[in-house]
Parts: structure tokens; sequence; C-alpha cells
């Protein structure tokens, strides 16, 4: 049964997402490509009428002029009308989103960017969407203007009620729906059980995780066992005539090579932070700054592959879906250069990132760099958890949410079984 709900403020739930695969019809392709290509069009349409604006150094365009501007472009654009009108305005207000993230300067490209016809294409449905059971764990799903049902391949089901949904493409040309639901933090698998560890983490590049406890997680280097093969089939595609069927065939084998490196750091990375949340009860980590040492060149595509940034940001929202406290130590800490040993204070300051292992000159300690910084995390981590237990500055990281323009009135989905 899948339901539909008003956004709560129950600091119980939380929001998470489900994704499936679904195989639409030829006539359902279509319907997709025209939401597709309306929803791109006005993204990248008010995209440039802002950018142009503020490079005028006129009056600013907001997001609810853009909106207002909606009902007399469906005039002058009659193929607008094909498409259902929820979907055109959100994404007017996934462009107001961007904006927003850009100027606290969490978008990861900074300035937003145009959309392109061959990348990821997407559209959203807030609401007036009907679902129902067809066997088999599959459901029929119903959207606004779409008069014939989605076949969704579901292979688990949704526990909470559903907000909205997306429907997207991939570059390789797989279709996909996603919903955005509101879970009971109780409903989570490992939410109620309490583990008493404590564990500090190391990123690095040969050893992606090295924990305070001595365990030692290789680095997959999924991009590096297939960058061979992606070079070659890059090379074809330079080869291929703009705008044939042999250069469009060749660009679907070269996005699915890639959503397959995707597909197998992510598995990698899910399943590594899963289980160190699970675990354990405080989790202390490092705040680096990827985006400063990706600019090493020689590193900067190992550091890519690495994943770290995303890594953390799975620790972070899993460890709050499930209670844990998760602690950030300052990105200026020497984890690495100081003496892991109780009691020894001696801070080595020439040591160099070549340097693997090094030896404490007051106690005589061997020690392994990664394994070091790893105890060091957390004991550092600790200090900092006693103290925001006190009621002290609360250095423990948290996710910000989207911030969106204007009201959309959310009415309760009809459910058939």
């Amino acid at each position: 049964m899948i339901r539909k709900r008003n956004k709560s403020t129950d600091p119980n739930l939380v929001e998470m997402g489900y994704k499936f695969r679904i195989y639409p019809t030829p006539d359902q392709e279509e319907f997709f490509a025209k939401h597709f290509g309306c929803t791109r069009f006005l993204y990248n349409h008010f995209l440039a009428l802002r950018s142009k604006a503020w490079e005028g150094r006129k009056e600013s365009v907001s997001g609810f002029e853009c909106k207002r501007m909606l009902p007399e472009m469906k005039k002058e654009l009659p193929w607008l009308k094909e498409c259902n009108s929820q979907s055109l305005q959100q994404s007017v207000l996934e462009l107001e989103t961007a904006y927003q993230k850009f100027f606290d300067k969490r978008l990861p490209n900074g300035y937003p960017q145009f959309k392109k016809k061959h990348h990821r294409q997407s559209f959203t449905v807030p609401q007036h969407f009907k679902a129902r059971i067809s066997g088999r764990g599959n459901f029929l799903l119903n959207i606004p203007k779409l008069k014939s049902d989605i076949r969704v391949q579901a292979h688990r089901d949704i526990p909470g009620q559903i907000n909205n949904l997306a429907i997207s493409k991939t570059p390789s040309g797989k279709y996909f729906v996603s919903f955005s639901c509101q879970v009971d933090k109780r409903d989570i698998p490992g939410a109620k059980v309490q583990s008493q560890g404590e564990i500090g983490i190391d990123l690095g590049l040969k050893d992606t995780i090295v924990t305070s406890a001595g365990e030692k997680i290789h680095n997959p280097r999924h991009l590096e066992k297939s960058l061979k093969k992606l070079k070659r089939e890059s090379k074809r595609l330079s080869h291929k005539k703009k705008g044939s069927i042999n250069r469009n065939k060749q660009r679907v084998k070269l996005a699915r090579l890639h959503e397959k490196i995707t597909n197998q750091r992510k598995d990698f990375l899910h399943k590594h932070s899963s289980r160190i949340v699970n675990e354990n009860q405080v989790i202390c980590l490092e705040d680096l700054c990827v985006k400063g040492m990706m600019r090493n060149k020689r590193l900067s595509r190992h550091i890519a592959g690495a994943g770290m940034s995303e890594l953390t940001r799975q620790i972070k929202y899993k460890g709050r879906w499930r209670n844990r406290q998760v602690v950030q130590i300052g990105r200026f800490e020497p984890s690495s250069k100081m003496c892991s040993t109780p009691g020894c204070t001696y801070i080595k300051t020439d040591l160099e990132l070549f340097d693997r292992e090094w030896v404490c000159p007051e106690c005589g300690t061997l020690h392994d760099r990664d394994i070091n910084a790893a105890l060091n995390i957390l004991k550092i981590g600790q200090d900092i958890a006693r103290i925001n237990a006190c009621g002290e500055n609360d250095r423990c990281s948290d996710l910000k949410g989207s911030v969106q323009v204007g009201s959309m009135r959310q009415e309760p989905c009809p459910v058939e079984a």
C-alpha cells in the first residue's frame, strides 16, 4: 500500500528516498521525452534570464517572478500545455534551490549550470499521482496527463508515506522512478540497536578506510581498472560523425561504462558506511578539504575516485537515522604527526607524505602512519563528544535542508488495493 501525505516536523521522522527501475512503453517514452524537454527548456530559459539580469547589473529576477511568468509563456508556447503544470513549476523551484545553494556555497560546481539533452534527464511530480499493487511485489503508477499506467519493478517495500516522486532517464537510456517519503526512525533497520563501540576513521588513497582498531580497507580503484577501456571507447566516440546513428550507439556504450564504474563505487561506499554505523555508537572523522586536495594535479584523479566526501556524507546521514554520534575533528589537527601512545605528547613536525612509518624519539614506539592517525582522531573526537555532552558548542556535523520558493498545496493521494 502506498500513500501520500503532508510533510511533518516530527523529529522522529526522516526523509528517505527509494529508487526503482521502470519499463515504459513507446507511448510513455514519448510522454516522458516531452516532460524532460519542457522542464529542461524552462530551467535553461530562466537561468539565462537571471544570468543576463545579473550581468547587466539590473534588478535581480526572483523565483516568485519566474513562477508568475509561466502562464504568459504557456500562451506564447502552446506545447508547454501538454505537460503537467506542477512539473513545470517544480522546474522553476529547482532553479531557485540551485541559486540558494550557490549563495550558501553548497553547490559543488559553483554557479548553476545549463542542463544538456544527453545528460541525466528528470522531472518531478509533487502530487495527484496514484499507485496500486499489481502482485509479485510490483505496482502500477499513474501520473497526471498520462492515460496508461507505468509498470514499476519494486524490489522492496516502501515503509513510509510518499511526499513526491521524480521520473528520470540516465544517459545510457534506463528509466527510473524515485520516491521521497517520510519514515519513522524506529522502523529503520539497526536504529534500535545501541552499540557501545567507538571508532576513529582515517581516510586515504592506498587504503580508503583505516580504523583505530587496526583494520585497513583497501581502495578497490574501480576507475583505474576501467581507465584503459574508457580511453578506447572515448577515442572511438571522437571518430564518429556528429548526429549519426553510430555515434549515438557509441555514446550509449560509453555511458554504460561510466554508469558501471559509478555503481561499483556506490556499492563499495554504501556497504562499508552501513557496517561502520551499525557497529559503533560514536564515530570520529576528519574534516577534510577534498576540493583543496584535488588541486594536486598528480593525485586529483585518485582522490576523486576514492569518494572521501561521499563516504563522509553517508556516515553522517546514516548516523542521524540510527541515533549515532558522528564527530568531526578540526581540519588542522596533527593527527598523523602526533604520537598516539598514552602519556606521550610528541609531535613530529618534519613528517613527509612518503613517510608511512616513523619512530617516536621520546617513547620509542614504531607507528604506522594511518593507524596512528586513526587513534588520534578517536582520542580528539572523544574529547569533543564529552564537551558536547556538557552543553558546550556542538561540533558534530549535520546536513542542511533545501530551500524552496513559495508553497504548494499537498493533497492526499487515493490508494487502490
